[in-house]
């Protein structure tokens, strides 16, 4: 296979959905020789987070010296981005040795009971990809939820809940404590549990999760009090549960806790409250926990200066709280619909949405690139989902800014 052939296999597999569960994924491994059992891993569950105190937590391993794997999703731009080692993504050869091995596997399941779903191969992948590389380490993030994501088939050193809101209510269940008992799967027992700032309710679920499991559970809720070179306030709590992790493994690792600490100092992590040029701002905000950070953040910086704001979001989020958090530091909206299967809000949706609060100028555009061109020139800020942050980047930034952090 040449990389786009490679791509559009794993591609085809998206029609079969989301579908929770275990099942085809342990079935998928034991195919591939349960590769997985080889490696160590530390892993994230959380509604918001995940993939900031993620990039820090394979930062800080990376400069203390642990040759280090780190599986996210989703992707932004490209799906090398989910698998990188040592901050750079895989290679497009790589990518395609390694679908080609997991091939045989995928269609021997599709003749038995139906193909893996496409998170479940890209999950295979990263497995293969991290054991035959030789890895020390691998940070491993969670797809949806916890219990049933094809990620929590390993057994890690310890597990990470970076906090927790309502998200994914038709897979995760319609209250916070349903929704903190699926991320709660990730806690394996006698493994440690770093949890970072949730609400009471859902820290009775985990501790519940943590006592049946045998697990000890530390709870991280004070700000890191070093520097950190992502933006925004809530970033010093990340890096906290980051360092509370780095300081445990420290030990059983024999790693240099200082010097993986420092490395909070120059992380990088696309896509979230990412500066670009000419006054741009990108930031994947899509829940209400997520606005509320960024709203905070704008006005810290930028005091009372308004935002012409780019925004797009899926149907699944409450997008209503979002625009009602974000408005006071904007000046118009350009409503757009995002690229892609799954279902969005409509342009002519979100202006119903904001005239039911507002009175704040709105307009549509048909895509991203319309978006551009009525765009006043002002400071303007691309939010909402970030599948539309994933746009922007293809459109503004180069390759190398994206694959490699």
């Amino acid at each position: 296979m040449n990389f786009s052939e490679a791509e559009n296999y794993l591609y085809a597999l998206q029609p079969f959905g989301i579908k929770f569960g275990l099942e085809r994924v342990s079935r998928l491994f034991e195919l591939m020789g349960n590769p997985h059992k080889s490696l160590r891993f530390v892993h994230l569950a959380g509604s918001n987070g995940k993939g900031s105190t993620g990039a820090m937590l394979a930062a800080g391993f990376r400069e203390a010296g642990l040759k280090t794997g780190f599986y996210t999703s989703p992707h932004l731009v490209y799906v090398r981005e989910r698998f990188r080692i040592d901050g750079k993504a895989i290679t497009e050869e790589k990518f395609c040795t390694l679908t080609e091995k997991i091939y045989p596997h995928v269609e021997r399941m599709r003749k038995e009971s139906g193909p893996p779903t496409f998170f479940e191969a890209l999950t295979a992948l990263a497995v293969l990809y991290f054991k035959e590389e030789k890895t020390d380490l691998v940070v491993w993030e969670v797809g949806m939820g916890g219990r049933f994501d094809a990620t929590n088939i390993v057994d890690p050193l310890c597990s990470v809940i970076t906090g927790i809101s309502l998200e994914h209510c038709e897979y995760l269940g319609d209250s916070i404590e349903k929704i903190a008992f699926e991320k709660a799967g990730v806690i394996k027992a006698k493994r440690p549990l770093f949890c970072g700032r949730v609400p009471p309710s859902c820290r009775e679920v985990i501790m519940k999760k943590c006592l049946d499991a045998g697990s000890p559970a530390k709870f991280v809720e004070n700000p890191f009090d070093g520097e950190v070179a992502l933006y925004g306030e809530f970033q010093k709590y990340n890096a906290s549960l980051a360092e509370a992790v780095l300081e445990y493994l420290s030990k059983s690792l024999g790693f240099d806790l200082k010097k993986a600490i420092f490395a909070f100092s120059k992380v990088h992590w696309p896509g979230r409250m990412q500066f670009l040029s000419g006054g741009i701002l990108l930031d994947g905000a899509h829940n209400p926990e997520s606005a509320t950070v960024l709203a905070n953040f704008l006005n810290e910086r930028f005091f009372s200066e308004k935002f012409t704001v780019i925004f797009g979001n899926f149907s699944d989020k409450d997008t209503l709280c979002v625009l009602k958090i974000l408005e006071p530091a904007v000046s118009s909206f350009i409503f757009v619909p995002i690229k892609g299967e799954r279902k969005c809000r409509q342009p002519r949706e979100l202006q119903e949405m904001l005239s039911s609060f507002s009175a704040l100028k709105a307009v549509s555009a048909d895509s991203l690139e319309s978006a551009f061109k009525i765009s006043s020139g002002e400071r303007t800020l691309i939010s909402g989902s970030l599948y539309l942050v994933g746009e922007a980047l293809k459109m503004l930034a180069p390759a190398e800014d994206i694959l490699d952090i």
